[in-house]
């Protein structure tokens, strides 16, 4: 069974949506991720990802709220792998954006 394609959006990326709603909902999902540990599976491929191919920066697309970055960041330095990581976004979480290296349009 082949399901179509729909052409969503996401409300947090539309500018018309008031920033505290925007920050809201990227704290729902940061509360989700940290809750349930949802970063832990891909902490070892990226692991071997930065090993093999001997980078230490990552760049995170889209990061929203940052979401899982600290603790990947975290479970990476545990692991031996000292990382720097630059955060964009569109519309940065107002309490990160002194944080985010670039907010990208």
């Amino acid at each position: 069974m082949t399901l179509p394609r729909l052409h969503l959006f996401e409300l947090e990326d539309q500018a018309w949506l008031p920033g505290i709603v925007r920050d809201l909902a990227t704290d729902y999902l940061c509360f989700i991720q940290a809750t349930f540990r949802l970063h832990r599976p891909i902490v070892p491929l990226l692991a071997e990802a930065l090993r093999v191919t001997n980078q230490r920066q990552m760049v995170d697309l889209c990061s929203g709220g940052g979401g899982p970055v600290l603790e990947i960041q975290e479970a990476l330095s545990a692991a031996g792998l000292s990382i720097s990581v630059t955060l964009t976004d569109r519309f940065p979480h107002s309490r990160l954006s002194h944080f985010l290296a670039h907010s990208v349009i």
